[in-house]
């Protein structure tokens, strides 16, 4: 019954022409072997995502087209390539948006999912009948699944999510979305959470969406977004600077997430009017071109700052192997790794900057831009029961390097200026420059 209200909301959302937030799902080959089943590609370092080798990510990039020669595109993909699409998925709260192709593997000539990705090109014919290759209708990318280590840390589910979103307009307030495993409002005493209510371009929930489970009550049930979100606002709370959260839930309670749900959290960013920042505490290891992500975050380069956790496996980055999105050569995006104060003593700056190593983080002085401290956030979260946290990681650094920005953000500065704000702001440690860019830190005041 549930499915059947789903599929009517889609419809009634193509007539009238509304970007709302549904599910869709578009079944266009039946085939009774198809299942739940997703089959992986074995890669040789252990840290590498396993690619799904029946799915693809797909995004058109030509806006004019209209979903009859969209339908077209496809079928000529299929007989070019010597595949058939199974199942469509579109992004929840966009029909128009980023697709998930599952394919059928079977056919002989079919060259696999690696050779479809980085040769796939659109066929059309011209006025004369003769046909032609076109680049750049759409782009394509792996599939593939990524988890964020964390120890569980679950709420009692005694708040609704409505008594947590800020009713009120300020135009002061710097609004910063989170792409993780949602928020536990359970833990925030006061309203927290940006409004998505009255957006102009359609229906977007009440504040945020679930990717995992397709709605839009993005409650934490593992605990890591909970963390990065507790210590963003306790860190501007405390500066008093207004505020607002926005959660895009797209990691599951044990921290697993696909890379298509995150360009959905991405693209559902990109709808909206006044979003400031997006902290990314998340990464993957040496698959470099997926390229729908990249753009994504490249379309909002005047008006939103990335900041992106650089992960924890003591790797050179630069030179061992690659860390993404925080990796990104983009303007808009800051990549974070995380340092260590090895000190028995208080030490006073600027003598304190002597005793500040990189130990747990990955380095890397061209991509990593800025280090935070990788530790020592130790916070509250449920007076009543006294429950603390003190979380390690570069998820965590990053997460502070997005309250400094919000620190410093001004609705007179555009994303690059922003940027540079915070860039301007660190200490630059001599000992540091061959693992950080000019190793500049923030220190925690």
């Amino acid at each position: 019954m549930k499915k059947s209200i789903v599929i009517v909301a889609c419809v009634c959302v193509s007539l009238i022409g509304v970007w709302g937030c549904s599910v869709d799902e578009d079944i266009i080959t039946q085939n009774t072997g198809f299942g739940e089943v997703l089959e992986k590609n074995t890669t040789n370092n252990p840290i590498v995502p396993e690619i799904i080798r029946n799915q693809v990510v797909v995004k058109f990039t030509d806006s004019t087209l209209n979903e009859t020669q969209k339908k077209n595109l496809r079928s000529d993909l299929e007989q070019t390539y010597d595949f058939k699409i199974l199942q469509k998925e579109v992004c929840d709260c966009d029909p128009q948006g980023p697709e998930l192709w599952t394919i059928d593997t079977i056919y002989a000539d079919f060259m696999g999912v690696q050779h479809l990705v980085e040769n796939l090109v659109t066929n059309y014919e011209d006025n004369s009948g003769e046909e032609e290759v076109e680049e750049g209708r759409a782009i394509f990318d792996y599939q593939f699944y990524i988890t964020i280590a964390n120890k569980t840390l679950s709420g009692h589910y005694s708040s609704r999510l409505g008594d947590k979103i800020i009713s009120s307009t300020n135009p002061d307030y710097v609004n910063i979305a989170i792409v993780d495993t949602g928020i536990d409002y359970d833990y925030f005493n006061d309203p927290i959470l940006y409004s998505t209510r009255g957006e102009s371009n359609g229906s977007f929930g009440d504040s945020g969406w679930d990717y995992v489970n397709h709605d839009k009550d993005m409650r934490d049930d593992n605990g890591h977004g909970s963390k990065v979100a507790k210590i963003i606002n306790s860190e501007l709370t405390a500066n008093q600077i207004p505020h607002q959260l926005l959660s895009i839930k797209a990691f599951d309670e044990n921290g697993r997430g696909s890379y298509y749900d995150i360009v959905c959290s991405l693209n559902y960013i990109s709808k909206l009017n006044n979003i400031d920042i997006v902290n990314m505490s998340f990464g993957w290891y040496g698959l470099k071109k997926q390229k729908i992500l990249k753009n994504s975050i490249e379309s909002m380069e005047n008006t939103v700052l990335f900041i992106a956790s650089a992960g924890n496996r003591r790797l050179n980055v630069d030179e061992e192997i690659a860390h993404f999105p925080s990796g990104y050569a983009i303007e808009n995006l800051l990549g974070v790794g995380g340092y260590e104060i090895e000190v028995s003593e208080q030490v006073e700056m600027p003598d304190l900057l002597d005793f500040i190593s990189i130990v747990e983080s990955n380095y890397g002085p061209s991509t990593i831009d800025i280090a935070a401290p990788i530790n020592g956030y130790f916070y509250t979260m449920d007076t009543e029961s006294n429950l603390t946290i003190n979380p390690v990681g570069t998820s965590f650094s990053a997460a502070y390097i997005t309250a400094v920005a919000g620190k410093l953000y001004d609705k007179e500065l555009t994303s690059l200026q922003l940027n540079n704000a915070i860039l301007n702001n660190a200490y630059r440690v001599q000992g540091l420059q061959n693992f950080i860019q000019q190793g500049r830190v923030i220190i925690r005041r």
